[in-house]
């Protein structure tokens, strides 16, 4: 990895562009960094240094937003649900690491109910508490197995809470708590350290920045054209997702 002061500059402007969509939807921000940002530094280098800057932008919308947070849906179904599919996944991942088509799979997937809400608009009714658990337990598992089980919760979550300063919030209070999570793991890795940390501070104005242009947008969008680009992005995710493991399966 380059020294911190040597970070390609076009990734500040990814990690900027990250922030703004996460502020603004309060999902997306990862899945922009690993997708353009993996063309400047390798994952394993780029991910402890984003997501520890992407935990204060959850911390704050949290913090700012807390009265907007479900708490009833994050605390009885959102954390519960999620956190036995991560056992789940983590357990398999030990015990017998799945193919690439399993996610795969799991992008098509995401990507046709990314599809089929942009088709049915306004209209579309909530899933029944079965689908919205099952969403929620397959992001988990996915979670567990690849760290990619995002988008399968937005989805989950998203037809739960209409309001988008209510989504944005409970999100980014899951977030809060997935990437702690994610944090101490890359601590006991020993993939934190000094140098790590300083690089992580050279992303702050990208934060401040993106911050700003996210939550600025998300105060004057509208409900519906929210929803919309909130399934155009998890449609993106999907597509992105896909194309690289489509790209690692034939070996490119």
């Amino acid at each position: 990895m380059p020294a911190p002061f040597e970070l390609p500059a076009p990734l500040f402007a990814v990690v900027a562009l990250a922030f703004a969509a996460e502020a603004l939807t309060g999902f997306g921000g990862t899945v922009i960094t690993v997708t353009l940002g993996a063309q400047f530094l390798p994952l394993d280098a780029l991910l402890p240094l984003y997501v520890p800057v992407n935990l204060l932008l959850s911390l704050w919308i949290s913090v700012r937003d807390r009265g907007h947070v479900s708490q009833a849906l994050l605390t009885r179904t959102m954390l519960p649900a999620i956190g036995a599919g991560m056992v789940v996944g983590l357990v398999v991942y030990r015990v017998a690491p799945p193919g690439p088509w399993l996610v795969l799979a799991y992008a098509v997937l995401v990507a046709v109910l990314a599809a089929l809400e942009l088709v049915r608009g306004s209209s579309a009714k909530a899933p029944s508490p079965v689908a919205h658990w099952a969403g929620l337990v397959g992001g988990g598992v996915v979670h567990g197995l690849y760290g990619s089980g995002g988008p399968l919760i937005v989805w989950a979550t998203s037809r739960q809470l209409q309001d988008k300063s209510a989504l944005r919030a409970t999100l980014s209070a899951l977030w809060l708590v997935l990437g702690t999570v994610l944090v101490a793991q890359y601590a006991s890795l020993g993939q934190l350290d000094g140098r790590t940390l300083r690089g992580s501070a050279a992303l702050l104005p990208c934060l401040v920045l993106g911050k700003w242009i996210g939550h600025s947008a998300h105060q004057r969008i509208a409900p519906e054209p929210f929803r919309r680009l909130l399934h155009w992005l998890l449609l993106g995710a999907a597509l992105s997702l896909l194309v690289r493991k489509a790209m690692a399966v034939s070996g490119h």
